[in-house]
């Protein structure tokens, strides 16, 4: 909904909505970015992690 038309809804002046919205995103906590090693480490193939190769994956017969 546009502020306008809220103003226009509730009843209130449309500075007053304005206002509150930019307070609201300036108090808002602002999501961290990932760092370089989190990112370089999503980017690495499966293949390449260190997996223990020991334990073989359990294989289900019926």
């Amino acid at each position: 909904m546009s502020v306008h038309r809220a103003g226009s809804y509730y009843g209130v002046p449309h500075s007053t909505l304005e206002y509150k919205v930019k307070e609201r995103n300036l108090l808002r906590k602002k999501k961290e970015l990932p760092s370089v090693k989190e990112i370089s480490l999503m980017q690495e193939p499966i293949a390449s992690l260190n997996v223990a190769e020991e334990s073989p994956s359990p294989v289900i017969t019926v």
